[in-house]
């Protein structure tokens, strides 16, 4: 099964990213969670927009829409001052995303987030007195963020992938998380 592969080969990125990262420490304050949100949007939007620029009926999209920019540039409304899309860096080195393989991969990992999105507001939104401003990244589906999950899951375990294909994806996924974690690492995100 694709998935199992992709849950056991990107295990060490997922880990590794997830400890660095660390948005669930007591101590995060609001200026951090902010600086996050910045560099979230700085990956997410380029990553989305060469996803688009080869079709709205990409498999990437399937099943609902699945962007999350505009979720990131609501939050950053919240913060004071607030920034313009046009005032944030974004991410130059991106995962390869030409193909419907690649873009699986990478999207297999920006939806897996949302699972952990949901334990992120559940702890950040009390702490740093958000009151449902600012989360809404962190928020993505609301209540059907496991429908969407299994949604995206029954999609690429449904494909009739070739070898190569399903190894692009394993490698895009891997690709995915190691392009996220640098980006971070040079922004100030750990």
């Amino acid at each position: 099964m694709l998935l199992t592969e992709l849950r056991a080969t990107t295990r060490p990125f997922h880990d590794s990213l997830e400890s660095r990262l660390n948005i669930l420490d007591p101590g995060l304050s609001r200026e951090r969670y902010f600086h996050l949100l910045r560099l979230f949007y700085g990956f997410y939007a380029p990553i989305e927009a060469r996803i688009d620029a080869y079709g709205a009926n990409s498999h990437a999209w399937v099943a609902g829409d699945r962007r999350k920019a505009h979720l990131l540039e609501n939050d950053l409304r919240s913060e004071t001052p607030s920034p313009t899309a046009g005032q944030l860096a974004l991410c130059p080195e991106l995962p390869e995303t030409s193909t419907p393989a690649g873009q699986l991969g990478c999207m297999y990992v920006l939806e897996g987030a949302t699972l952990g999105g949901q334990v992120v507001v559940r702890q950040v939104r009390p702490r740093l007195g958000l009151n449902g401003s600012g989360t809404s990244f962190f928020s993505s589906y609301g209540e059907r963020v496991g429908a969407m999950w299994r949604k995206f899951c029954d999609h690429l375990e449904g494909l009739k992938l070739s070898d190569n294909d399903r190894g692009q994806v394993v490698a895009s996924a891997c690709a995915t998380f190691q392009s996220l974690e640098r980006w971070l690492c040079r922004n100030g995100g750990f």
